[in-house]
């Protein structure tokens, strides 16, 4: 009996690390920006600040792809604010643990990153231009998002790059210098930026390293919108209060980091005695559909 509990245990461990994560279908949002001076124009700083989240489903000679939207505010020398919520012209596609993307330019179905890659093959088409000296994996681990191990492939485990399967990649470990998709390098006069990564708006990675999860998915909400509150008291046992809303109608739903839905409300006094201990996420959506979140701890 204990070698049938101890293979069923292997086997149960097995299956979650070699389960194959689905990239887009839970809804993802990654919050990234980009930084730009014209250093040969008029000297003017151009700064974006947005989330890239899927669109529609696009059909292009016979595959299915994530057509991938953005939308954030642009600014020039930190004012003159502008909102944007527009297609880019990214088409991803999963097969098995790689994307591949439709390349508009060469009208082409092509390999974008291959997250199967072990130690000591040859990273050569994510951040291919990056000027990288080193495209050879060194290391590779994993991290838990949510329900699913994703895989990281190091190309460098001092300084970075790290590439987070399905998520992004970081170019600079002491840095949110990054990107989703495209090749985000680090430049004379520009720099692009990764900050964290959610599905169907809960948070679930972010790029701080540390143990808890800063993240901000609702970049196109005015900070007058946003619904401040607190919970009363965190970390909490059986009963937990919302406080400083002035929203006369508003919903507070509570999920696990999987994405499970554990409690809907729409009162300020809520009992969670029935939840076990752990982490989750409390969400408030008010009348006009603006949301924001916060951690909450049950112990």
């Amino acid at each position: 009996m204990r070698g049938l509990i101890i293979s069923v245990f292997i086997l149960t461990v097995s299956n979650t690390w070699t389960q194959i994560p689905d990239y887009f279908g839970n809804n993802p949002s990654w919050h990234c920006g980009y930084w730009f001076n014209d250093v040969w124009g008029n000297q003017d700083t151009h700064t974006e600040d947005f989330v890239y989240y899927i669109g529609a489903d696009t059909t292009i000679s016979g595959f299915d792809y994530k057509h991938i939207y953005r939308r954030g505010y642009s600014y020039v020398n930190g004012t003159n604010e502008s909102y944007f919520n527009e297609p880019t012209n990214h088409f991803v596609r999963q097969v098995g643990r790689t994307i591949r993307y439709f390349d508009v330019s060469q009208n082409t179905d092509s390999l974008f990153m291959d997250y199967s890659l072990t130690i000591g093959d040859v990273n050569s088409v994510l951040l291919s231009g990056c000027g990288l000296d080193q495209d050879t994996i060194q290391k590779v681990d994993s991290i838990l998002v949510g329900s699913n191990y994703r895989r990281i492939l190091y190309n460098d485990t001092v300084q970075g790059v790290a590439i987070y399967e399905g998520i992004g990649h970081l170019e600079l470990f002491s840095e949110h210098s990054g990107e989703m998709y495209i090749p985000g390098c680090q430049g004379g006069g520009f720099s692009y930026s990764l900050y964290c990564y959610g599905e169907n708006d809960i948070p679930l990675w972010d790029a701080s390293y540390s143990s808890s999860i800063d993240c901000h998915l609702n970049v196109s909400i005015e900070q007058s919108q946003f619904l401040d509150f607190k919970i009363v008291p965190n970390p909490a046992r059986d009963f937990i209060e919302i406080k400083g809303l002035i929203k006369e109608s508003f919903q507070v739903d509570i999920y696990s980091l999987e994405g499970k839905k554990h409690i809907s409300s729409s009162t300020s006094l809520i009992d969670v005695s029935s939840l076990n201990q752990g982490v989750y996420m409390l969400i408030i959506t008010d009348s006009n559909g603006n949301t924001s979140s916060q951690k909450l701890i049950l112990k």
